[in-house]
């Protein structure tokens, strides 16, 4: 009879030993999904946050390359001109450029230097932004006498603008539209 009682009692333990039921088990599941899926998101948030800040750091970067390379060349030339060209095609542009002078200009997504000779290479470095446009123009009326060139790029979707004061020489241009291309001819 001892036997049997131990057994009833041990059958008891059992059935009264508490536990999660499937239902508790679902429902902290969905809760533990629910948190994780909310840590991802504020993780991808952040992410995209931090792209968006390289970006435009990184044109930031390209252009200040852009205005201080610029700088040096205008400083340093002998004569200036603006011209409107299609720069997908070089050939619009070798055209218009004589021996001892750089044509400036956007090719293929890069800012380029491009020779007499049609030799294109980047200008002031390259960070390989997603979209680069740079446009050129006379400041008139500065008392100057058209010593000021007004540079503005548009880098990944970023404007940034700047007047260079060219010592040596006036820069021309034809008619009063903003530029795309700036041929410069060196002081040599």
């Amino acid at each position: 009879m001892i036997n049997n009682q131990v057994k009833l009692s041990d059958q008891k333990k059992l059935w009264n030993q508490k536990g999660f039921t499937l239902v508790e088990l679902i429902v902290t599941m969905g809760l533990l999904m629910l948190i994780i899926s909310l840590i991802y998101s504020f993780f991808l948030i952040s992410n995209n946050f931090g792209k968006m800040n390289s970006d435009k750091a990184d044109a930031q970067a390209q252009s200040r390359l852009i205005f201080e390379g610029l700088k040096k060349e205008v400083a340093t030339a002998k004569t200036g001109f603006l011209v409107i060209a299609t720069s997908d095609s070089p050939e619009n542009i070798l055209g218009l450029i004589k021996d001892g002078e750089y044509a400036y200009f956007v090719y293929n997504g890069v800012y380029s230097k491009m020779n007499f000779a049609g030799e294109i290479e980047p200008a002031f470095g390259n960070l390989g932004l997603d979209t680069i446009a740079v446009s050129y123009e006379v400041v008139a009326d500065t008392g100057f006498n058209n010593k000021l060139l007004r540079v503005i790029i548009l880098a990944n979707d970023i404007t940034l603008e700047t007047e260079i004061y060219s010592p040596n020489s006036g820069i021309t241009e034809a008619g009063g539209q903003t530029k795309n291309v700036l041929i410069l001819k060196t002081a040599i």
